[in-house]
């Protein structure tokens, strides 16, 4: 049985630099491969933002830059396309916090949008990776984050072609 968590804050703050294509929960996934962390969905349009790790030639983690975030325009054929520079800088690029203490190959993160709510991706499995958070002082996978978008952004205001 998945738990559905609400963390009213992060949906309020994310929902205030939402800039760009909306989105809404996706039924198919255009990424089943093991470098694939989660989504996130939003209630505009049917469009999702897609995290995956980054690994070198070798196969290890990419520890510069171990996580890489991604549109995925279900809109538009499921084509896939690089984030905007604004999007990454105020959106939905994760900020990485550092490894976590007495957890080998685990790193905490937090999205740049909205920095009171932590996260954690660890190894769970041979290169497999799966990302954590805790609710209720209980810790929980996050394998989607659906945003509700109630009226515009700040930006979207600013910037209507952005969308």
């Amino acid at each position: 049985m998945r738990k559905t968590v609400n963390i009213p804050g992060f949906f309020l703050w994310l929902a205030m630099w939402l800039i760009g294509s909306s989105f809404t929960p996706g039924v198919s996934s255009p990424c089943n491969s093991p470098d694939c962390l989660f989504k996130i969905s939003r209630s505009r349009d049917a469009n999702e933002i897609w995290y995956a790790l980054n690994f070198k030639s070798d196969g290890s983690l990419n520890n510069d830059s171990p996580v890489r975030a991604f549109w995925v325009k279900k809109t538009d054929g499921n084509r896939t396309e690089p984030l905007t520079w604004v999007q990454n800088r105020y959106a939905y690029d994760v900020e990485l916090l550092g490894n976590t203490e007495n957890k080998p190959n685990s790193i905490q993160f937090r999205f740049v949008s909205y920095t009171k709510h932590s996260f954690e991706f660890r190894q769970s499995g041979e290169n497999r990776y799966k990302v954590f958070t805790k609710s209720n002082n209980k810790e929980i996978e996050v394998t989607r984050i659906f945003v509700q978008i109630d009226g515009g952004s700040f930006w979207g205001l600013l910037f209507p072609l952005l969308n």
